[in-house]
């Protein structure tokens, strides 16, 4: 079962790295990252109101404000509508 969430969390990285490749270098955890992608979605849609909600996450106040700060600017590719409905 671990080998299987591993693969799947590498699975996540790799899909969302192009969206927001630098979360990946900042979470380490891979239970912790795939819940920031679930939280996050569109990066483009967080803001200093989703805070307290990354921090809860992130289970680190200084790594949600980081998250945050970065996902403000990524280098990453825009997400399209149907990249968020598949």
């Amino acid at each position: 079962m671990e080998k299987n969430l591993n693969t799947f969390a590498m699975r996540v990285k790799e899909w969302y790295g192009w969206h927001y490749p630098e979360l990946a270098k900042m979470v380490a955890d891979n239970e912790v990252y795939v819940r920031l992608v679930h939280y996050i979605g569109n990066r483009e849609n967080i803001s200093d109101e989703n805070l307290p909600e990354l921090e809860e996450i992130a289970q680190s106040g200084e790594l949600a404000q980081k998250v945050l700060e970065v996902s403000q600017i990524s280098f990453g590719n825009d997400l399209t509508e149907y990249d968020e409905v598949s």
